[in-house]
């Protein structure tokens, strides 16, 4: 008896959708994804996919995305030009593709070519016949041949003629050479062959050709009742039907018109049963029509340019029957128009008159008096909708004074009078009244000097009140209007006087002498007229605002109260019941109300509905998954029909339906888990399925969807992996999860859709793997792993072994390039330097021969200058112009030519090797003295072994190349001190001076013996590590001293390099006796501030021999440096015993001559540093002392311009 009853119910809503024109077109085409517009064929499987043949390639469309097959990915598909696709019972897709090729689908998706051979020859298919009594016959060529379904082919194979059955059916040959235009299914046995003059009935269940019928010019279209054939006959231009039993014609459509009164003409193409009592018909170039076999009505859809919720375009083709009432039909060139036979909400976006005017915004007021004609208000004006012919006009009055009344107004309400009379409300222009013929009847308006105007000056809402006058809302209170006379009241005796400062919403009356009047801002009031009595409700009594927008009462007297906050409900007990989004409204805020007739209490805002039902206090909402407005709904848009329909204004068009409708309606998911992907497999799943798993194949990614054309579906899922997780986890809009590095063990992963995050339903498969233990667990390769960890440990061990080598072996090399370092500034005679360092560098680095060369005067011969090895000592050679090489020539001659160090590990293969003296030696290496980027020389070595030199050698042999070419040209630059000129002289003397003296000051035989001794007392005490350390930073400090020796003036950055890496030998000399403060503004550019060479490091020296190391407890050493008004400052500061004590502690006079000089040389070298504004430099020291006198240190300032 239910199932009946919804039948019938359904019957009935399916006919008031034709009726309300409701069925909104969402559309698929190559802009979202579709492959080709070229579509030859559509079908769906048994979850809903839409299968689509198109002449690039085949199509799956789930609702939100489209998956693309084509030859070239897939070569089984064999052509991309697809004529036909089916859907079997057993869910596989069975494609006919150009050239009679077939392709199967099958239930994993894999492809397989069907592929028919009769004695080598390819047998052509010419359509694919598929029913759920026979199975799928393919039609070719040679005959019928019916697939045998229960023989599954091995994987990946083809299917061949042994897995299908010829069927013999008598005549058939002879049918096979006539040309047909249609292969049409009839029912599950029979199948109907059509020509131009005639069509026959095949019985593949009996596999008889039943009869001959002489039909001419048939389209066949669809099944009719129990045994007859609907078809449009195209020489008469009218459908037909042709009855099997009787060879009857009938004429089903004669007659008939459409929902605006226009006969059936059109050229029919298509036609498919699209519910218990609907027909869909696809025509040539007049867009749709929908026939109900229930009500003989018939509504035609048609495209418009302005809609795009209409059909796609005029010329409609192949239509395919979905799943929950989704009908898709093919719109030739412009893709595929669908759309739901179960949407029971009516839409309409777009008003078009169809002579260029159109409107898609906003609905503000509603009316109707027949629930066709209806009335809206709009942003910018009025227009009429008339609902059955779908047909649009705009309304447009002028007033007395020739202008426009409605033309770009906002219209809020409108109500309709008991003589059909419209009226409106405007933003500027009042209550404008309109009679039937669309002249002006009456407008009223707010003038301040006519005590019998309107006293609002913007009416918001006009109402019928039980008075049977207009009553008008607005910013100013509460006005009422006699609906003949159009005499206003303003109500200035009244207790609803009370309202007049405030914005009042639509009253609600529940007697002649209650009233409710909400405000925006003060709450709600409530009025009676009789006692005079009021009554106010605000946020201080119980409401969630006193903002409101609705008032409204039910069946039980019950007072519904809507604002910003939520939803009050005021019993008659004086109870207040609140609901906001905490108590489940969509949102906090109640915008709409309106009461179906059941009792239920309808809330709505920009977002949805709610509906609360009294009888057991429930309330559920509805959004965009039940085809609501993904906009919403305006405020004050609510309209209700005589017949209970609800019909809402949104930001775009409107939307209609009867509140059981909606109420009533179940939102059907469907998820299911689609594919499973991994280092080695890629598989599409269609149901419950099991997987086995390498140990190192444990990436795996799951799909899963839904197939849903719902066009504003939110979509939540949740999964959970069986064994790893042990909660849901939830996901938004996402179809995929991968887990990495999964251990060995069983697996279920398992899938829930949900559209509000609340309902939760469990996919239609899941999916068990089980990963296998690793290999790492077997005892060969836990043997094979140790043999590895012994093999690394002694790899490690090398490893360290090695780089302790090379730590030494650079240990080795700073120390003999201190010591040439040393040796060479301590000699000022050319001849003497250059001998010494020939004579170390035999000694010290076991090489046999070597001699250094400078050029003579013109530069035109190295003149060999000192020589020491096996050939003897140059020194003691009375000849030595044999030894000189002239430019150019020989190794030597090349490498002071190219001012680059040259190796030759076997000197028989180079043509520029010579000897002097006739004694050869295989290796040679030879590095040019270089200063400022000018040759002064070149000092070059030999040995008698091939390959006995080697990278380190030239990097060592370049480091000294430096030193003696520095040390060369300071001792020239002291010799041509004495051939200048006085001022010469005297400039270049401070100069040369002040670098000797920082270079002695860093480098004199006390700091050095001083350091020496320290590392040997480091040694002595096995600590190794910290005299590595100070071997490291005082080779750094002196290859540092000895670059910047030459040079006047250096960076700021370099000096402060100096400067620590002095003090961090000194605190590692003294076991961290002091402690070094340094801080340098940020705002000083450190590498552009150029000061002169050593500077600074005397004043630090003194800091801490002559302050801080006298001194007991803390000692405390601060350099900081500062900037202000174009001038670096450099503040030295100790907090030792003072320059007075010092002085007598210091009893070696050398130092204090040392110290003396040093200071002395630095202000010497800031008065010389002048800018070009006359600006110098200065040093002011001071002495601290406490109030008692006592010494608190010294502090040195340090002021050099810039």
């Amino acid at each position: 008896m239910q199932k009946a009853v919804y039948i019938i119910i359904l019957i009935f809503c399916g006919a008031a959708a034709i009726a309300q024109q409701g069925f909104s077109f969402q559309r698929l085409s190559t802009v979202n994804g579709l492959s080709y517009i070229g579509i030859n064929d559509m079908c769906t499987d048994q979850k809903g996919n839409l299968w689509i043949a198109t002449g690039n390639g085949l199509n799956m469309f789930n609702g939100k995305t489209v998956d693309k097959y084509y030859a070239s990915g897939y070569p089984q598909l064999q052509n991309s030009d697809v004529i036909h696709v089916t859907c079997d019972r057993r869910n596989r897709i069975w494609v006919l593709t150009a050239g009679g090729n077939v392709t199967m689908l099958d239930e994993k998706r894999q492809l397989r070519r069907a592929g028919l051979y009769i004695k080598n020859e390819f047998v052509k298919t010419r359509w694919i016949l598929n029913s759920q009594n026979n199975g799928i016959i393919l039609l070719t060529e040679k005959g019928c041949y019916q697939y045998q379904d229960k023989v599954n082919p091995a994987k990946n194979d083809s299917i061949t003629l042994q897995l299908f059955t010829f069927l013999s059916i008598p005549g058939f040959d002879t049918l096979l050479t006539k040309r047909f235009s249609q292969v049409f299914y009839f029912d599950d046995d029979n199948y109907l062959l059509v020509n131009e003059n005639e069509f026959y009935k095949i019985n593949f269940r009996t596999r008889q050709i039943e009869k001959k019928h002489p039909v001419p010019q048939a389209t066949t279209l669809a099944k009719w009742g129990k045994d007859e054939l609907l078809f449009y006959d195209r020489e008469a231009g009218e459908v037909k039907t042709y009855d099997f039993s009787t060879g009857h014609t009938g004429f089903p459509f004669k007659g008939l018109k459409d929902q605006q009164g226009k006969e059936i003409k059109a050229v029919f193409r298509y036609a498919e049963k699209i519910n218990e009592h609907q027909y869909l018909l696809t025509t040539l170039n007049e867009g749709i029509y929908i026939y109900d076999a229930a009500t003989g009505k018939i509504v035609n859809y048609r495209h418009d340019v302005a809609d795009p919720s209409s059909l796609a375009n005029y010329s409609a083709t192949t239509i395919a029957v979905g799943k929950d009432g989704w009908v898709f039909i093919t719109c030739s060139a412009n893709g595929i128009s669908y759309f739901n036979t179960r949407a029971y909400i009516g839409e309409k976006q777009v008003f078009s008159d169809g002579k260029g005017n159109a409107y898609d915004g906003y609905i503000e007021g509603l009316a109707t008096v027949d629930n066709n004609t209806f009335y809206a208000g709009t942003g910018s004006g009025l227009l009429e909708w008339k609902r059955n012919g779908n047909t649009t006009s705009f309304i447009d009055i002028t007033g007395n004074d020739g202008k426009s009344l409605l033309n770009k107004q906002q219209v809020k309400s409108i109500i309709i009078d008991s003589n059909g009379r419209i009226w409106a409300t405007t933003i500027d222009n009042g209550i404008v009244v309109i009679d039937r013929n669309r002249k002006l009847v009456k407008q009223l308006e707010y003038d301040e000097t006519d005590k019998g105007s309107l006293k609002i000056k913007r009416v918001s809402s006009l109402q019928w009140g039980p008075d049977g006058y207009v009553w008008a809302t607005g910013s100013r209170g509460i006005s009422r209007i006699h609906p003949v006379t159009f005499a206003v009241d303003n109500l200035e005796n009244s207790p609803l006087a009370a309202l007049d400062s405030f914005f009042t919403i639509p009253l609600l009356f529940t007697d002649k002498e209650n009233i409710w009047a909400g405000t925006d801002g003060q709450g709600v009031f409530h009025f009676n007229l009789a006692s005079k009595k009021i009554k106010r409700f605000t946020t201080d009594n119980g409401l969630a605002s006193d903002r409101l927008f609705a008032v409204h009462a039910d069946n039980n007297g019950h007072i519904y109260i809507g604002g910003r906050g939520g939803l009050n409900i005021l019993f008659k007990d004086g109870r207040i019941k609140t609901f906001t989004q905490n108590e489940g409204l969509l949102i906090n805020r109640a915008e709409g109300l309106l009461l179906d007739r059941h009792n239920r209490m309808w809330i709505g805002n920009d977002i949805g509905l709610a509906c609360y039902n009294p009888a057991d206090s429930t309330l559920r909402t509805f959004d965009e998954r039940y085809g609501l407005s993904i906009y919403g709904f305006r405020v004050g848009s609510y309209y209700q029909t005589a017949n209970g329909e609800f019909v809402l204004g949104t930001p775009r068009g409107l939307q209609y339906f009867h509140p059981d409708s909606l109420f009533d309606k179940k939102v059907r998911l469907n998820v299911a888990i689609t594919k499973i992907e991994t280092e080695n497999i890629l598989s599409t799943i269609t149901g419950t399925e099991t997987f086995r798993l390498a140990a190192a194949d444990n990436q795996v990614t799951f799909y899963f969807g839904s197939v849903d054309y719902s066009q504003h579906l939110r979509t939540y899922y949740k999964y959970k992996l069986e064994g790893i997780d042990n909660n849901w986890i939830l996901v938004n809009d996402q179809n995929s999860v991968r887990y990495n590095s999964l251990p060995p063990g069983k697996y279920v992963f398992k899938v829930q859709i949900s559209n509000d995050n609340k309902n939760w339903q469990e996919s239609d498969n899941q999916v068990k793997i089980i990963i296998a233990a690793p290999f790492y667990k077997s005892w060969w390769f836990k043997l094979l792993s140790l043999l590895l960890v012994l093999g690394v440990i002694a790899y490690v061990i090398n490893y360290f072994r090695k780089k302790q080598v090379e730590r030494r072996g650079r240990l080795e090399a700073e120390l003999v390039i201190n010591y040439f370092a040393s040796e060479i500034n301590s000699r000022y005679k050319t001849d003497e330097m250059l001998g010494d360092v020939a004579k170390n560098l035999i000694g010290k680095m076991r090489f046999e021969e070597c001699m250094i060369y400078l050029w003579n005067d013109d530069k035109t011969v190295l003149i060999q200058k000192a020589g020491y090895g096996s050939k003897g000592s140059m020194q003691e050679i009375l000849d030595k112009t044999a030894y000189h090489i002239p430019a150019g020539k020989g190794i030597v001659g090349a490498a002071a030519e190219s001012k680059q160090s040259l190796l030759v590990n076997d000197t028989s293969k180079d043509m520029r090797y010579f000897s002097a003296d006739g004694k050869i030696m295989l290796s040679e290496l030879c590095v040019p003295l270089v200063h400022d980027n000018e040759v002064l020389g070149a000092i070059n070595i030999e040995h008698q072994q091939k390959n006995f030199f080697t990278a380190k050698h030239q990097q060592m042999l370049t480091t000294i190349g430096v030193l003696c070419a520095n040390q060369v040209q300071r001792i020239r630059a002291e010799e041509e001190k004495q051939k200048a000129t006085i001022e010469l002289l005297e400039n270049k003397q401070k100069a040369a001076e002040s670098r000797l003296q920082s270079l002695r000051l860093q480098m004199n035989p006390h700091f050095l013996f001083n350091s020496l001794n320290s590392v040997q007392q480091m040694i002595l005490a096995n600590e190794e590590m910290v005299a590595t350390k100070y071997l490291s930073r005082f080779s750094k400090l002196l290859r540092t001293i000895l670059i910047h020796s030459d040079k006047e003036v250096i960076s700021l950055k370099e000096e402060i390099e100096i400067i620590k890496l002095y003090v961090e030998l000194e605190s590692i000399r003294f076991k961290d006796a002091f402690r070094f403060i340094f801080y340098c503004d940020e705002a000083i550019d450190t590498e552009e501030v150029q000061i002169p060479t050593l500077l600074l490091q005397p004043f630090v020296e003194n800091a801490i021999w002559h302050g801080l190391m006298h001194k007991e407890g803390e000692r405390v050493l601060q350099v900081h440096f500062a900037e202000s008004d174009d001038t670096i400052t450099c503040i030295i500061e100790d907090n030792g015993v003072g320059r007075k004590k010092a002085a007598t502690r210091n009893v070696i006079s050398n130092v204090k001559q040392h110290t003396g000089k040093g200071i002395e040389v630095s202000k010497e070298r800031l008065k010389a540093l002048k800018t070009k504004d006359g600006r110098q430099g200065n040093i002011e020291i001071t002495d601290k002392q406490n109030e008692a006198g006592l010494p608190l240190g010294t502090r040195v300032e340090i002021n050099f311009p810039v």
